[in-house]
Parts: structure tokens; C-alpha cells; sequence
């Protein structure tokens, strides 16, 4: 193609020599014409719109080689506002004239074959202003080349250096040469574009690949005639698209469009002179940002007296949020952190004279300057600091603040250092710790301008970490990991080895704290280089001798580097080997959530991890919670480009109740970044010391360290650390020293008895994140976003106290305490969201406003008695409408200018222009009105498309107690007319939620009384009363209904019989359907006949039977839910059953009206009883729970009306397994009346779910199920599986294979949670062995006979620190010989056939006549119980040993679960993994299992002649059409040579086979075959007593 086009271009050109360079002449005066428009548009052109345009004549003449003159002659600028075609551009001369001012000096610029070189001016002349000569000069700038009609190339403009792509053809009716440009602003080498507040958000490779937020491109159109030494412009037309959407440009976009037009008038003889003036280089061609940044786009400011103006606005703020918050004064709270902005230092200290005296003026300035972006506001607070004119927790709130969010240049950081040698700011920990931390972050923002940051920068952070570490200062430690891992840098590795353990020797004995938080100072260091960080976590992570949980923030921080397949892979080679299972969990588990994760950020890592998911499954997939998890959950929507995540991070101990340590974590996805909200981190090591043993903590507590955290934790907002403590000995001290008689508690009470008032009122600039990029005009194109908020505390309250404390706050438990309390709490949000033209002159573009308010009024009156249980609250009652809450969002196309006070903002879609307003023929107390599909509806879009406009009034009255709760919505949009995301937004929307009075039936309300009694006395008998009167009223109503039965069952049953007719059509109606499945390629059977409804547990029970079953399910399950309150009235008499809680809520007036009621334990059961307190009234509310633990079943069922007769409704939730042994969770909702409303909204919630099936992907059928019944069945098919079946009365909705966010464990009996119930009640773990009957500490029973005269590990501490081992051998018959060994020495035991016990404890016999006896160290203690032996030692950890002879139980300390092995388990409550063998690996049955605990002989002569040795399979295999021979995966137990087997016991085997002619030597079947993959599984004979001739030892 590109040669065709030389060739036309050849043809066109001919022989004539044209030199297409632009030149001027130095004779010459060329005169151009110069307009440039910009309007702020969406795609659709029937919206309102903004713009500018500037108009003016350009004078070019030459003064010297190679440099012009450019005179800009006769300016006009003009704006626009409104709708296209109906509006026109307005001038605006006093911007014009200021405008003149400066872009009519005299300017020059170097101009040489077609490209600008540098710029000229006066120094006077502004940057902005500037900007504006380089769009107007970038018309000019072209590269032509003579010798090729297309090329392509990066070329400097004033966008930057840009990908551009040219072509040229000549015009053969003008002899014109006519050049195309287009340059791609989203493909640059270099672009000039300033990212403000978002230093913290991180790239997302891979964001770019799911779509597109921001599109620009330019367009260059030139006619060229030639002259004398080349060629002259003469015609110039641009075009620029910049297109923008917080979601995908696809579907619409806010659009900036910038055109100009360059037209030659005339070429003169040039007789200008050069300027006489000096003028200064002001730069190239491409757009200069300046020094200061521009003000917010939301508004234009002019400070002429700075000081006066914003004291002046302050006084109005105060004195406006004074008794409450005004919602109208955000713009001005906006207006004066945009003056603050402007002001400089002599400003601020002037305003801190006039506010430092009034302490609420004093509070609104130290709040408003964290508003203040540059360097000006540290040096306020510096100075204030020096002077001590504020206090530590002043400074810390606004240097918390200030330090993470201004703007970080080398002057702050400069600045910024000198806090951390100010004396004061050390001697206040809190405050040090904000300062230290608040560097770290200034230091990460301004050094990710630079690839290696700054060595004195980083200086003062690395000098503070090895001055700790040298004066082993374990705080200061902490502080300093923590402020170097805030700051990010790889240049701080080489400090942070000094705390890793494996880098440095002394840091192997630092604290497991230090440790931890040095690996995890890594964390931001691996945003900015992953590799490194990756080399030293994977190096920590397969290092098994460092302790688990540094392993595991080590593997956390290599999934946060997006490892590769290469490393995920190494690592899923190493957890196959890892012994420790806390770290293999918790690597699997994060393994197994990346795997599942749609995050573009993930994209490459979930691909690797679920390969890795295929390899690690087998060995760790029933990990259950007690093991260290991490849990992820993501969604992301590549249509809007939005997503978020959640992790969770859990680091358990086995031998704790509690995790060890907590951490979750939140990151939001859009326009092309990654942010990090929110983290929150808790470490609970001391309070699980305090939990396991509480007396040896209490008792040992005075010599308890006191800096030594009990608990700990931090929090980060965008990935950096902005606060940590501990909870240690020292603060628990203070808190108790607080707490007594002489403490700020005491002081606080009396003061409220005496009265105080509480008045605090803040603002607060939560966030502003700025882009900016120039347009071919010169003028800055904007992007931003500002969110503020202001918060409100308004309360005054008084107690009284009888009898008021005199010691200790503990008398306040039996004191009677009234509260009077009178205020309220508001908070206000303003979100501006904002895309157009910002300049410091004026501003034009598209505005979003949202606005937020909520009110949370606090006027109540509580009476309480701790000791009796007694709350009692009265409030005033409604007697005005309040509005409580208000969301509201609006988009405006705005212009302003700083000439014109008043600004023109326009409703992008007004409502007199659009559309006319729809009639509601609705009741007032619910109206919707909606303009989607309707032809009838008058709200077209004159000449266009309908407009979207709903409003809603929906109200709930509580006339009972003189109020409604009301919402009203209104929604315009122009979603009708662009079905996107973006166009939602285009309109306005609102929420608003009142309160408002109504006329009470019962007359005026003089207040509302709530009373809670959780130890009632007065009234047991009136309520038992009452319930007593509602059984026999259901009674009757059983009666009579019982009457009616017998005449209806004929009836009932027909139509049972017709249900299973239908049902019976159903299913076949189902089979066929499973037929057409099939022929679609489906394979999917049809639910009628799935297995996943078998919910039975008879395993007899069959698939085709699983209706009948169902059936008969829910026949029970009706049959147990309507019986309620049919129970013996006998009960509730007199005294017999009292309340556990009485409770009322009525409205005191002339009459008493409104509910009351009561709770009941009874047997297994809650019963709750409301009742309507109005004279005449029998309304009630009954219900009836119950939770059946053994059966795993909780049911309910809630009657009300008439002495709650009227309607009927009740659920139930079971835990079962079908009889494919498969967990579920059924849930059955059954009524028999409800109320017409009820009924409505279940009818419309029928009809909506069809939809709702088709658009998730969900099967469904028409059935003919049970009326006025609704179940659902969940079924776990894998543990990271479901399968889902809905049954609704007219239909089923199912689907298959469901993939869960994470893996859920099986729940019985012995699950970890009750298991945890179990520790907490104090009961131990326990193992026993009686015969062959084994029971584990996890409560796992099996049946197994054991190899003769050999011993097997029975029970170990399986840590390094190996403190007991437990070996049992069976002997002849059923007697047994146990083996025990500690620290302390061994004892072996076993009884003589003449029943006498033989004991030798350290190689000396030990005689029953001897016992009880201690060793010598004192830690064995052996005893005589009956005619049996007890060992106790609880220091190792065995807390008793019970043996007869025959039968053995051991039992261990509760901080030894989960770190045991052997025969009796790991007592980690994993039972899936019960049989797990000394490789880790879990054996197929219990014979594997006890086999692979035997402890072969040392030498040929021992007792034990077994030996282990895998087997070959005594068969050939076809396996995948190649003959192949097998051997075992796992060894088998094998007589010694020499010996034969006497007994044998078949064993399940799992075998690997190679081809039948690869060579297998004896020495590779021992080693070559171990833990490989199984491709069968065959039975073999295990050898377990043996016969030696004894010839087979030497």
C-alpha cells in the first residue's frame, strides 16, 4: 500500500523540485487569521455544553536568521454554556482585556525548516499565558519531508514526544501540497502530564488489555503553496479528542474536543524593528506546567486582602456549625481551603494571632490548613511546635494528616527532616511515631519520581534503624522497620537484612516480632523492585529452620510481587516436602485464592497458581481453619473497567484458641490503577499466653515485662502505615490508675453529674487526586476529583448517680443511673468530580456534584441498673418531619472566569428543555412514576429519544407511636438514550429518608418508652398469664379445625395424588430433557434424578427413590413445623417458668399503646411473645426457635394476628448428607396464610426470577411442586464446589458446579469450631487403644490389627523440641508393651502373664510397692491407679498416661494440639486428614496408617523382623495402549530375608508404571518410585508376624 501511495505521489509531484519545509521569508510580514475552540461534550450532541473560544490576528515577520517576531493583534475571548444549536458564544471583555495584557507583548520564537524552537518573552508575561503562545505556534510546527509521501515517526509537539504518522498528496486543482498529521497522545515516549494525589495508586499492566478509560488523538490538516526557499502554510486545520469516562470508552465517554484554524490573509514586505526590550527564553515548544499548581476546578477565588477575607470567612463557617451543621456551607468550606491555599506564611501566622485565643476558631484553622498542599504548612506547624503554642495531640492529628498528603518536593522533605530533631516532638511517643511514620510516606511519594532515591533522603530512616538495633532498643526497632517499610525504597534491603533471619546472625535471636515486621517492611519495596524482593522472601520462605509464621509473610509477600509461572511453580515443588503445615496451608490457601482471581493485577499469577492448584490438591485441600488460611475474594467488571478485592489474612497456632495474628486488606480497581484503601493488622501472641495458662500469667504478672505487648496492631490507609500500638503491662497500669479515685474517669463523672456540654465540628479534606495534560490550544485539560466532608458532635447530657461511686468505678454496677442526653450527629459529604479546562484565569468544563448528609439525632432519656438488668429509654416523639438522610448527585456544564463574579452552571440535561415532567396517578403514599418502555409517555427528548425519569414516595407508618419513616427518590437520566455506565450519571438522581408525624389514634404522644428487663421479677406472672391464654387459643383453633379435617382429607388426599401425578410428569418430562442436553453437548443429568437429592442417609436409598425420599422429607419436616405452642400450659403457671427478657416499646399519652413482650428458654427451645398494648386489642407475635445440635437442624416458626391464629409462616434449616455421602444444607420456608402485601411482593419476586436464571446461567424447568413452599439445597460437591437447586411452587432453578471464593471445610461433630467450644469447657484431648480398637485425639475410631513384636509411634511431639515420645508393641494375644521417653529418661512398661507389672524406669526396675514416685528431675510422676500404672507430665506436655496392660490412653496439654503425631493424630481437628503417614501424605485406609508408624529394627537381631519395601505388581498394565510394569508408590511391610510371613493382611496399594522395557534396577525400585504420581491401585499382601530360622543374621 505504501508504495502504491509513492507512486500516485510521484505521478502527482512529477518533475517539478518542491522543498515542502515551511519557511518564512526575511523579507516578508505574514498576517494569519488564529481561532481556537474547545467545548466539553459527550458522545450523544443533545446535551448541554461548555466551551471557550479564542479569536485573534497573528502578525510573523523575520528579525534575524532563523528567529520572528509574533505580534498577536485584535484578541477576543469568547465562552459558551448551553445547548448545541440553540446556544451561542458569549464574549467576556474583561477577561479579554486581561488576557491582552499579557499575550499582546511582544514575543519571538527560533523557527527553522518547519519545527519551533525556543520561546521569547518579557519576564512579566505568565506561564499560562506562555502556554497559550505554544498552542498557537504549534500550528506551525510540522516535519515534511520531500522525499516520502507516508512516514512515521516520534516527534516532539507540545504534547510531548508522541507517536505520529504523516502523509502527503498534492491538490491538483490548487497545485497545493496537502499534508495529514495524526498523532496518538496515548503512545508517547515522553508525555507531559502531571499525576497529583496518586502517588499511592499503582499501575495495572495489565488494565489495559480489559479496555480503555482515556483516549486522545490529534489531527493536523495543512495546505502548503509554495515559495521562494520552500514552502508557506496557508491553511491549518486541528482537531483534538480527548476522551474520558471513570469506566469504558466504548460505551461513552465525556469528551474534550479542541479544534483550530490557521488561514494566511496576506504576506506583506517586512518593515518591523526588532523589540528593544530584553526578552527572556521561556522554554521549547512543549506545554511548561508552573511552579504553582492551579486552584480547585470547582471555583475561581481572587484574594485581595488574603488575611481579612478568610478571617471574615471563617468568623461566617463558625459561628453558621456552631448549634448545627449547616449542610448549605460546604462551598464555602471548599472556598476557604482554596484561600488558605493562596495565602502565604505571613498570612497564617497573622490568622493564627487573631484564632489561637478562641479554642473553637483555633480548632477550625489547625483543621482546615492539613487542606494546604505545599511546603508553607510545615513550616507553620514547625514553628508552633517551637513555640509550644500547641499541644502533642494537636500536632499529631495535623502532622498525621499533612505528612501523608501534601505535595512531596525536595523542599518539603527538607523541611520535613527537621521534625526529627525537635526534642519535643521525641519526648511524646505518640507523636514521634506520626512524625517517623509520616516521613516514611513523604519519602515514598517524592522519590517515585526517581529510580534510585535519594541517599540523604533515606539517611535519616536507616541512621535511626541501626542505632536501635545497636542499643538493642526493641521499640525504636519497631518504629524504624516500619517508617523505612512506609517509605519503600530497595536502597533500604541492605538495612532491613540486618533484621532478617538468615541474612544476619544476630537477627536469627532477635524477637518474633522484630522478625516479622522486618519482612514485612518489604512489602512496598517490591512495587518498586519485585525481583530483589522475591529473591529474599523465597530464601526466607524454604528456609525451614526459621520460625512458621516469618515463613508465612514471606510466602504473603511473594504472591504480592505477581510471581511467575517459574516461581509458582518452584514453590508448589517445595510445600510437596514442607513438614511444617501451618506455612503449607497458608501458602496453599493463598495459592488455591489467586487462583479464582479476575483482577487484572492477577491476570499472568491466577494462571500459574492454578496449575499449581492441580499438583497441591491432593496433599492439602481438607486443611481446615485451624491451620494459617488466607482468603481472597475479587470481582471485576472489564464493561465499566471497576473491580475490588478483599483479603484476609489468618495466622494460626494450633495450640491457641485464637489466631495468632489478623490481617485484611481492601484495593479498588479503576481508570487504569490499583489502590490499597484500607488495612487493618492484629497480632494476639501475648493474649493466647494469657488464654492458654491465665493463672501462671496472673500469678507471674508483677515480674511480667512491661513493654512486652500483650496484643497488638496498625493501620494503613493507601498501603501506608498511619498508626500502631500494643496493649501491654505499662498501659493497663495507666488504665487502671485512670480508673480509680484520682483518675481523668472520676473526674469525668462528676462533671457529668454537674452537666457538660460537647460541641466539636471539623472539616476535612478526605481526598483530591489531580491529572492534567496540555490540548493543542496551550490550555490545561483536567481531570479531578475532590471529596470533603464535614463532622458534627453536638451533645449535652447530665447524670445522675444514687449512690454515686466513692472508691472504685466498680460501685457503679449497683447504682441506680439516670442519663439525660439532648444533641445530635451529622455528617456531610461533597464529592466534585470534574473534566475540563482549568486555568488561573478561568475554567470550563463538566462538574459532578454528589452530596451526602446524615443525621442521627440523640434526645433520650436512659434509666439503667447494672446489677438488676433494668434499661429503660424514653424518647420525645415525632413532631416535626426530619430528614435524616440525603444522597443526591447532579451534572452541571460550568464556566467561570476570575473577571466575572458570578459563574453560568447549567443542568447538563435541564428539565424545562427536555422533557415534560409525567403525572402520577399513584396515592401519595406510594408513588412511582417511570418513563422506561411506556409509547404513551410524553417524555421524549424533543426531535430525539425518550429520557429516563422515575420518582418514588414510599412510607411506613407506625401510627402506634405518631410516625412514618418515608423514602422518596427522584432519578433523570439519559441512560435511554446511551445504555452506559457513564450516562447513569448524566442527570440527577436523589434519596432522601424522613421521619415525619402522624396522628396518633390514641391522641397527642408525650413520649416514647422503651424498657428492657434481662431479670424480670415483676410481671413473670401477667405474661405467663398471657402466654397461657395464647396456647389454649391455638388449641381451639385446632379443634375446630380438626372438626373439618375428616371431611376434607378425601379432598387433600386427590390432591396429594394429583401433586404426584404432576411429579411424575415431571420427571419424565425431566428425562427427556436430559436426552436433549445431552444431544447439546451438556451431559449434564437432569435434577429430578441427581444425586444431589438424595438427601437421605440411608446409603440403601437410591437416585431414582430421591423424590419419594424428598417427599417424605418434607412431609416430616411440615408435621414438626406447625405444631408450636401445642405444649402443656402447665408450664407457664404461677412461678413455674419465668422471662429470661421482658422488653416493651409503647407511646405514653392519654392511652397507652404499643408492644410489649417476652422471652423464654424452654427445654431446647426460644420462645419470643409480642403483644399490641391498645385497649381492645388481640393482635400478637409468636415464635418459636429451637436448634437441635445433634441433628444439626434449627427450625422456626412465627404465627401472629389475632392471638396469633390469623397467619402462619416457618423455616427450617438442616445439615445432612445425601446418599452420595455429599454434604448439604437444606432450607425449607412453608406458610399457610400470609398477609396481601406479603403476597405481592413474593408474586413479584416469582416473576423476576425466570430473568434472573436465564441471565446467571442457571438451568431451570417448570414443576409442579408443594404450594406455599419454597427450599433450597445447597450441596458441597468438592470443597471448593456447590451444586444449587431452588424449588418454588411453580418451578426449580439449579445449577452445577458452582465454584466458591474459598475453600469451606465439612462441618460434623468434630469441626474445628466445636472443637473450640469443646477447649474452652476445659475437656482434653484424649487417645486410647483397647485390642485393635483405635481412638485418635480428633475422636477418629478405626479398627486395626497391629504387626506383631514391632513398635509404633503411638503419640510424639513432633517439634524440634521433641518432648515425649509414646511407642506401643504388640505383643502375643492382646497384651502390649509401652515405651515412653523424655528429657528425663525412658520407662518401659508392660505386664507379666502372671499379671504383675514390670516398670523400669532409666534401665532400673521400679516395683508397684514403690509408687507413687517421681524421677529425678522431678518432672515424672508414676502412680498406682487400681491395677493399672499413671504417668503424668505435664511440663513435656503428656498430661497423663493410663495403662493396664492391655489397654493404653494418653492424654496431652491443650498447647500441644496440633503438634503431635503418630497413631493417636495430630489433635488439630483435621479428621479428613486423620491418616496421615510420617511423609505427610495421608494414607488410603487404617491398616496404611499403622503401618507406616512401626519402628523397624535397628539390626537383624532385634525382635522386629519387619521391614518396609516397595512391591512390584505381580501383573502387567496397559496403560494408554503400552504394556508397562508397576511398582508401589509407597513401601509395604515385608519379612526380613531369611524369615517367612505367618500372617498376611490384604492392603490397598497404590502403584506407578513405566513401559515393560525400561530397566528398573534393585536399588532404583527403593528410591525411584517413592510419592510418585498413581496410575493404579492394586491390593497386595502386607506381611505382620513373621518366622525366622535364624540363619539370616551373620
Amino acid at each position: 500500500m505504501k508504495w502504491f501511495l509513492l507512486l500516485v505521489w510521484l505521478s502527482s509531484v512529477g518533475c517539478d523540485t518542491i522543498n515542502l519545509e515551511p519557511r518564512f521569508s526575511f523579507k516578508k510580514t505574514y498576517e494569519y487569521k488564529y481561532e481556537g475552540i474547545i467545548k466539553i461534550r459527550h458522545t450523544e450532541r443533545n446535551l448541554v455544553e461548555s466551551g471557550l473560544k479564542i479569536t485573534c490576528g497573528l502578525e510573523i515577520n523575520a528579525i534575524g536568521k532563523d528567529l520572528f517576531l509574533l505580534k498577536v493583534k485584535n484578541l477576543v475571548f469568547q465562552e459558551y454554556n448551553g445547548l448545541p444549536g440553540k446556544s451561542a458564544f458569549y464574549a467576556s471583555p474583561k477577561l479579554t482585556q486581561k488576557l491582552a495584557t499579557q499575550l499582546t507583548q511582544p514575543m519571538k520564537f527560533e523557527y527553522s525548516r518547519g519545527r519551533i524552537g525556543d520561546i521569547f518573552a518579557v519576564s512579566d508575561v505568565s506561564d499560562a499565558a506562555i502556554n497559550i503562545v505554544r498552542g498557537i505556534l504549534s500550528v506551525l510546527d510540522i516535519t515534511a519531508k520531500n522525499n516520502a509521501p507516508i512516514y512515521e515517526m516520534y516527534e516532539n509537539g507540545i504534547h510531548g514526544k508522541c507517536y505520529t504518522y504523516y502523509t502527503i498528496l498534492k491538490d491538483k486543482k490548487t497545485d497545493n501540497i496537502n499534508i495529514t498529521r495524526s498523532t496518538d497522545l496515548n503512545n508517547c515516549l515522553h508525555k507531559v502530564e502531571k499525576y497529583l494525589g496518586m502517588a499511592h495508586a499503582q499501575d495495572c499492566k495489565h488494565f489495559k488489555e480489559s479496555g480503555s478509560n482515556r483516549k486522545d488523538v490529534i489531527r493536523y490538516s495543512y495546505a502548503l503553496k509554495a515559495a521562494e526557499d520552500g514552502s508557506v502554510i496557508t491553511n491549518a486545520d486541528v482537531q483534538e479528542i480527548q476522551q474520558f469516562t471513570p469506566f469504558s470508552v466504548k460505551d461513552g465517554a465525556s469528551i474534550l474536543e479542541a479544534t483550530k484554524m490557521l488561514a494566511l490573509l496576506s504576506v506583506k514586505d517586512n518593515q518591523e524593528k526588532p523589540p528593544t526590550i530584553l526578552l527572556a527564553n521561556r522554554g521549547s515548544l512543549t506545554y511548561a506546567f508552573g511552579v504553582k499548581l492551579n486552584q480547585f476546578p470547582t471555583m475561581i477565588t481572587k484574594l485581595e486582602n488574603p488575611v481579612d477575607e478568610i478571617a471574615g470567612l471563617m468568623q461566617r463557617l463558625v459561628m453558621a456549625n456552631t448549634k448545627q451543621i449547616d449542610v448549605n456551607s460546604t462551598t464555602d468550606v471548599l472556598r476557604l481551603y482554596q484561600m488558605l491555599n493562596l495565602a502565604t506564611i505571613e498570612n497564617l501566622e497573622s490568622l493564627w494571632k487573631i484564632f489561637s485565643g478562641d479554642q473553637n476558631k483555633r480548632r477550625w484553622l489547625l483543621d482546615s490548613i492539613q487542606a494546604i498542599s505545599d511546603t508553607k504548612v510545615i513550616i507553620f506547624i514547625k514553628k508552633r511546635i517551637q513555640n509550644q503554642d500547641i499541644t502533642w495531640g494537636e500536632a499529631s492529628q495535623v502532622l498525621m494528616v499533612v505528612l501523608n498528603k501534601m505535595t512531596a518536593d525536595h523542599e518539603a522533605v527538607e523541611q520535613s527532616k527537621e521534625f526529627l530533631r525537635i526534642p519535643f516532638i521525641k519526648d511524646q511517643i505518640v507523636l514521634w511515631r506520626t512524625v517517623m511514620l509520616g516521613y516514611g510516606s513523604l519519602v515514598y511519594r517524592y522519590c517515585s519520581y526517581f529510580e534510585d532515591c535519594p541517599e540523604d533522603v533515606l539517611e535519616p530512616l536507616h541512621e535511626f534503624a541501626n542505632n536501635a538495633l545497636n542499643e538493642a532498643n526493641q521499640a525504636n526497632m519497631v518504629l524504624a522497620l516500619k517508617a523505612i517499610g512506609n517509605a519503600g525504597q530497595p536502597s533500604s534491603i541492605k538495612t532491613i537484612k540486618k533484621f532478617l533471619p538468615g541474612y544476619d546472625e544476630k537477627a536469627t535471636k532477635l524477637p518474633l516480632l522484630l522478625q516479622h515486621n522486618a519482612v514485612l517492611a518489604l512489602r512496598n519495596i517490591a512495587v518498586k523492585d519485585p525481583r530483589r524482593v522475591q529473591d529474599i522472601a523465597l530464601r526466607i520462605f524454604m528456609d525451614d529452620d526459621h520460625q512458621a509464621e516469618v515463613r508465612i509473610y514471606a510466602c504473603l509477600i511473594l504472591f504480592e510481587t505477581s510471581p511467575s509461572m517459574a516461581l509458582v511453580s518452584t514453590i508448589s515443588a517445595y510445600l510437596l516436602k514442607e513438614k511444617n503445615l501451618q506455612v503449607a496451608s497458608f501458602c496453599y490457601s493463598q495459592i488455591y485464592a489467586i487462583s479464582r482471581s479476575t483482577t487484572p493485577d492477577n491476570k499472568e499469577a491466577s494462571i500459574a497458581c492454578s496449575v499449581a492448584v492441580k499438583i497441591l490438591k491432593p496433599k492439602f485441600d481438607h486443611l481446615s481453619y485451624r491451620y494459617s488460611k488466607a482468603f481472597h475474594f475479587d470481582m471485576f467488571n472489564e464493561r465499566i473497567l471497576t473491580g475490588m478485592s478483599a483479603d484476609l489474612y489468618m495466622v494460626n497456632n494450633p495450640g491457641n484458641y485464637l489466631p495468632t495474628a489478623l490481617i485484611t486488606r481492601f484495593k479498588a480497581y479503576s481508570i487504569w490503577k490499583k489502590i490499597q484503601p484500607v488495612e487493618f493488622g492484629v497480632h494476639l501472641e501475648g493474649i493466647q499466653e494469657f488464654i492458654n495458662n491465665p493463672a501462671k500469667m496472673l500469678a507471674e504478672w508483677s515480674t511480667f515485662p512491661k513493654d512486652k505487648p500483650l496484643a497488638s496492631g496498625y493501620v494503613k490507609i493507601l498501603g501506608q502505615e498511619v498508626f500502631f500500638g500494643s496493649i501491654n503491662k505499662n498501659m493497663i497500669e495507666t488504665m487502671a490508675t485512670m480508673a480509680g479515685k484520682n483518675g481523668k474517669a472520676f473526674t469525668t463523672i462528676a462533671d457529668l453529674q454537674r452537666g457538660m456540654a460537647f460541641d466539636w465540628t471539623s472539616p476535612f479534606l478526605v481526598a483530591e487526586t489531580r491529572y492534567i495534560q496540555p490540548t493543542c490550544l496551550g490550555l490545561p485539560a483536567e481531570i479531578s476529583k475532590s471529596y470533603f466532608s464535614i463532622l458534627g458532635i453536638k451533645v449535652n447530657a447530665k447524670a445522675k448517680l444514687n449512690p454515686a461511686p466513692t472508691d472504685n468505678l466498680t460501685e457503679l454496677i449497683k447504682a441506680d443511673i439516670e442519663l439525660q442526653v439532648d444533641g445530635a450527629i451529622r455528617v456531610v459529604k461533597d464529592l466534585y468530580c470534574y473534566h475540563g479546562i482549568n486555568t488561573e484565569w478561568l475554567q470550563s468544563g463538566a462538574e459532578l456534584y454528589s452530596k451526602a448528609t446524615t443525621v442521627l439525632p440523640l434526645n433520650f432519656k436512659l434509666k439503667m441498673n447494672m446489677q438488676k438488668r433494668k434499661i429503660e429509654i424514653d424518647t420525645p416523639p415525632c413532631q416535626k418531619e426530619n430528614e435524616i438522610f440525603y444522597v443526591g448527585t447532579e451534572l452541571f456544564a460550568v464556566s467561570r472566569n476570575i473577571e466575572d463574579v458570578s459563574e453560568k452552571k447549567t443542568p447538563m440535561m435541564p428539565l424545562n428543555e427536555v422533557f415534560e415532567e409525567i403525572p402520577s396517578n399513584k396515592p401519595a403514599k406510594f408513588q412511582s412514576t417511570s418513563s422506561k418502555d411506556e409509547k404513551s409517555s410524553s417524555s421524549y427528548w424533543r426531535g430525539y429519544t425518550k429520557i429516563y425519569q422515575e420518582d418514588t414516595n414510599i412510607c411506613v407508618a407506625a401510627n402506634n407511636f405518631g410516625m412514618e419513616v418515608c423514602m422518596e427518590t427522584n432519578a433523570r437520566s439519559a441512560h435511554n438514550v446511551n445504555n452506559c455506565f457513564l450516562y447513569y450519571l448524566t442527570g440527577s438522581t436523589y434519596i432522601k429518608i424522613k421521619l415525619k408525624p402522624v396522628v396518633s389514634t390514641a391522641g397527642p404522644i408525650e413520649k416514647i418508652h422503651m424498657e428492657i428487663n434481662a431479670s424480670p421479677r415483676e410481671g413473670a406472672q401477667r405474661f405467663n398469664l398471657m402466654m397461657i391464654e395464647t396456647i389454649r387459643s391455638n388449641k381451639n383453633t385446632t379443634r375446630r379445625g380438626s372438626s373439618s379435617s375428616s371431611s376434607s382429607r378425601s379432598r387433600a388426599s386427590s390432591e396429594t395424588g394429583h401433586r404426584d401425578a404432576g411429579s411424575s410428569s415431571s420427571e419424565s418430562s425431566s428425562s427427556s430433557s436430559s436426552a436433549r442436553g445431552k444431544r447439546r453437548g451438556s451431559g449434564r443429568p437432569a435434577w429430578s434424578s441427581s444425586k444431589v437429592l438424595s438427601v437421605g442417609r440411608n446409603s440403601s436409598e437410591s437416585s431414582s427413590s430421591s423424590s419419594q425420599s424428598q417427599g417424605r422429607r418434607r412431609s416430616h419436616i411440615r408435621a414438626d413445623l406447625f405444631k408450636l405452642f401445642n405444649s402443656d400450659e402447665s408450664r407457664f403457671a404461677e412461678n413455674s417458668t419465668k422471662p429470661a427478657v421482658t422488653f416493651k416499646a409503647v407511646a405514653e399519652g392519654k392511652k397507652t399503646q404499643g408492644y410489649e413482650g417476652a422471652i423464654y428458654y424452654v427445654r431446647k427451645s426460644i420462645q419470643l411473645l409480642i403483644s399490641e398494648v391498645t385497649d381492645g386489642s388481640k393482635w400478637k407475635m409468636c415464635t418459636d426457635t429451637e436448634l437441635d445440635m445433634q441433628s444439626w437442624r434449627t427450625m422456626m416458626q412465627v404465627r401472629w394476628g389475632n392471638d396469633c391464629t390469623q397467619y402462619k409462616m416457618a423455616v427450617q434449616t438442616a445439615i445432612d448428607y445425601n446418599t452420595h455421602k455429599e454434604f448439604l444444607i437444606n432450607s425449607i420456608l412453608q406458610w399457610e396464610d400470609v398477609p396481601e402485601y406479603m403476597k405481592q411482593t413474593g408474586t413479584s419476586i416469582n416473576d423476576y426470577i425466570p430473568g434472573m436464571a436465564f441471565l446467571l446461567g442457571f438451568y431451570q424447568k417448570q414443576n409442579q411442586n408443594p404450594t406455599s413452599q419454597v427450599s433450597v439445597t445447597l450441596v458441597e460437591v468438592s470443597s471448593t464446589n456447590m451444586n444449587i437447586m431452588m424449588n418454588t411452587p411453580e418451578r426449580t432453578v439449579y445449577q452445577y458446579d458452582i465454584p466458591l471464593p474459598f475453600q469451606i471445610p465439612y462441618l460434623n461433630s468434630n469441626t474445628p469450631q466445636i472443637q473450640m467450644i469443646r477447649d474452652m469447657q476445659g475437656l482434653k484431648d484424649e487417645c486410647s487403644v483397647e485390642g485393635n480398637n483405635f481412638k485418635t485425639f480428633n475422636d477418629i475410631k478405626f479398627t486395626s490389627p497391629m504387626p506383631k513384636a514391632c513398635y509404633h509411634v503411638l503419640a510424639q511431639d513432633c517439634t524440634s523440641d521433641m518432648k515425649f515420645l509414646v511407642m506401643m508393641k504388640q505383643e502375643a494375644s492382646s497384651k502390649k508393651e509401652i515405651h515412653i521417653r523424655t528429657p528425663s529418661g525412658s520407662l518401659y512398661m508392660y505386664r507379666k502373664d502372671a499379671g504383675d507389672f514390670v516398670l523400669t524406669l532409666n534401665n532400673s526396675s521400679v516395683l508397684m510397692s514403690a509408687l507413687p514416685l517421681k524421677d529425678v528431675s522431678g518432672e515424672l510422676l508414676i502412680s498406682k491407679l487400681g491395677d493399672s500404672v499413671l504417668l503424668q507430665a505435664p511440663t513435656f506436655g503428656l498430661d497423663s498416661l493410663h495403662f493396664d496392660g492391655e489397654a493404653v490412653k494418653v492424654v496431652i496439654e491443650s498447647w500441644m494440639r496440633g503438634k503431635t503425631c503418630g497413631l493417636c493424630g495430630q489433635a488439630d481437628g483435621e479428621r479428613m486428614t486423620e491418616f496421615r503417614m510420617p511423609n505427610l501424605y495421608t494414607a488410603k485406609n487404617s491398616t496404611s496408617f499403622v503401618h507406616s508408624w512401626m519402628v523397624q529394627g535397628e539390626s537383624c537381631s532385634d525382635d522386629c523382623k519387619l521391614q518396609r519395601q516397595p512391591v512390584k505388581l505381580d501383573r502387567e498394565v496397559n496403560l494408554l495402549g503400552t504394556k508397562s510394569k508397576c511398582y508401589s508408590v509407597q513401601p509395604v511391610l515385608r519379612c526380613r530375608p531369611g524369615c517367612s510371613a505367618e500372617v498376611t493382611i490384604p492392603v490397598s496399594v497404590g502403584f506407578h508404571c513405566v513401559p515393560l522395557d525400561t530397566s528398573v534396577s534393585e536399588k532404583d525400585v527403593q528410591t525411584m518410585f517413592d510419592q510418585k504420581a498413581e496410575h493404579v491401585e492394586g491390593t497386595m499382601e502386607a506381611h505382620t508376624a513373621c518366622s525366622c530360622s535364624g540363619a539370616e543374621c551373620p
